[in-house]
């Protein structure tokens, strides 16, 4: 395989191209969504949602259905940017982003709280 090849090979996604040669790279290490009575491993589902060093998580049942109905949930989320680790938790209903800041190239989160209100509230 020639230079040209494995460049255009490469070039097919031009966004991971670019972080592959900067050396950016979002990487989940182990995720689990839980109670204190009970957990579900998560990892694969959230590292399948990666995309173009982005990801964007619900920590709601729709991830993988209900671990222990009727209790409040957490989301537990272990992971890399760049080989260096961190982790972070969050509560049910909440919505994560991982991103990269394009001007100092770290990754960073949001987050989002759902606020829910009643019909007749407004």
């Amino acid at each position: 395989m020639t230079f040209y090849d494995i460049v255009r090979e490469q070039t097919s996604n031009v966004s991971d191209f670019i972080d592959n040669i900067l050396g950016l790279k979002l990487e989940i290490l182990e995720a689990k969504y839980y109670t204190v009575k009970t957990s579900k491993d998560i990892t694969e589902k959230l590292r399948d949602r990666i995309n173009n060093n982005r990801l964007v998580i619900d920590a709601t049942n729709q991830i993988d259905g209900d671990p222990d109905p009727g209790t409040a949930k957490k989301l537990k989320i272990k992971y890399s940017y760049s080989g260096e680790e961190f982790e972070k938790e969050v509560n049910e209903g909440q919505t994560i982003i991982f991103t990269i800041d394009k001007y100092t190239f770290r990754c960073k989160m949001f987050f989002i709280y759902k606020i829910y209100t009643h019909p007749l509230d407004s």
